[in-house]
């Protein structure tokens, strides 16, 4: 996934778009477990704290999609899908086929 995030950003931003899919990834596995521990704290959770639970995962997924679509699309601009080919080091012929640094 993280892979695919930078392949999509411009060149100069490929470290910005790294570093921000990580802070994201981070901070709502850190919030989820804040929100799972507060909303199931105690010996034995009930069946209305699961729900409570279950409630709030879906706000937070619709959230999740309402900001996503909001996002500004990028004109002039075709997404590349990445393939196993992109992802695939060079085979010897085509690496003495490039220019060497």
């Amino acid at each position: 996934m993280q892979t695919t995030a930078a392949s999509i950003a411009q060149h100069g931003e490929t470290g910005q778009a790294a570093g921000l899919f990580s802070t994201m990834r981070y901070l709502g596995s850190i919030l989820g477990s804040a929100g799972m521990a507060a909303i199931l704290s105690g010996s034995r959770p009930s069946v209305g704290e699961f729900r409570l639970l279950y409630l709030a995962l879906l706000v937070a997924a619709l959230l999740a999609v309402l900001a996503t679509s909001r996002l500004p699309a990028r004109s002039g601009q075709a997404i590349m899908p990445v393939t196993i080919d992109r992802l695939a080091p060079a085979s010897a012929s085509q690496a003495e086929d490039s220019p060497r640094a």
